[in-house]
């Protein structure tokens, strides 16, 4: 369930950026990029 969501925040922060072109929530995809990545490694929060 984790993959998903970090993909649906990635999809959703990507939408709005594409939407806007400001710059702002790149930085939120790239956060949710990441914890994508870290979730498909392995990694959990515990």
């Amino acid at each position: 369930m984790g993959v998903i969501g970090w993909a649906a925040a990635f999809l959703f922060f990507i939408v709005i950026e594409v939407g806007t072109m400001a710059l702002t929530t790149i930085w939120f995809a790239g956060g949710a990029l990441a914890g994508l990545i870290a979730c498909l490694l392995g990694a959990g929060i515990e």
